[in-house]
């Protein structure tokens, strides 16, 4: 119970300042993330995580169903996962605040899951943690996969897209966009490093976890592989291209 308490009061925190527009809160809500939840983080407390609904969020959902009222999406985001890939989409965020969001999200999912590559869970190198049988997923934590398999895919195909400047160099990268110029759309190494590691690792969940979201499974599979084919092993940092290799 505490540690569900501990995290959803730092899901509610990470919520608000990714709807509002100080950096500086942002920044504190991901590290409460990395260093106060994380490190600590049972197998059930990762997929409680990554199932429970924003408490912002659902406070915030109208009745007909439509709560964006065109604010940014992070502020209708209903999980923490989906608040995490619109940090990631944001073209304002900062490259730290990417990073953040990405490790956290690759965490979440190696804590609850294990490793993708595993027949079966529980036998995998976690840090000392080990998940559960693959059995015992819960019926929310498979309801959620599809769905963010279709977002971190649409993430990955986009952020590492060849890029090219309009109107100059835009404070914060802002003067990109998908192209055929010289560098992907995300200009950190390591971050597109680790948008490789998240999408593989996604399709290693789904094929392993199926249920009611199997059918889902080709469509952002498909643009996975065609992302790793087409951007991926042309990467110019050399650990991007043997991650897409492995």
């Amino acid at each position: 119970a505490m540690e569900s308490t501990c995290h959803t009061s730092a899901a509610l925190q990470l919520h608000l300042a990714a709807a509002g527009d100080d950096g500086r809160q942002l920044t504190l809500a991901l590290n409460r993330w990395r260093r106060g939840v994380l490190p600590g983080l049972t197998a059930a407390g990762a997929e409680d995580a990554l199932a429970m609904a924003s408490p912002a969020a659902s406070s915030q959902q109208k009745p007909d169903g439509n709560d964006t009222d065109g604010r940014d999406p992070a502020a209708t985001a209903s999980t923490v996962p989906a608040v995490l890939v619109s940090i990631l989409e944001d073209g304002s965020s900062t490259e730290g605040q990417r990073e953040s969001s990405l490790e956290i999200l690759n965490e979440l999912l190696r804590i609850a899951l294990g490793s993708p590559h595993d027949a079966a869970r529980g036998h995998d190198d976690n840090g000392g943690r080990k998940a559960a049988a693959t059995s015992t997923t819960t019926a929310a934590v498979r309801d959620v996969l599809p769905g963010l398999f279709d977002r971190v895919a649409e993430t990955f195909s986009r952020r590492m897209a060849r890029s090219e400047a309009v109107g100059g160099c835009g404070a914060g990268g802002r003067g990109l966009r998908s192209g055929s110029g010289s560098g992907p759309s995300e200009p950190s190494e390591h971050i597109r490093l680790g948008l490789v590691i998240l999408a593989t690792d996604l399709c290693g969940y789904m094929s392993r976890c199926g249920g009611p979201g199997e059918k889902r499974f080709l469509r952002p599979a498909s643009l996975v592989c065609r992302t790793l084919a087409t951007s991926a092993l042309l990467d110019p940092y050399p650990d991007v291209q043997r991650e897409s290799c492995a």
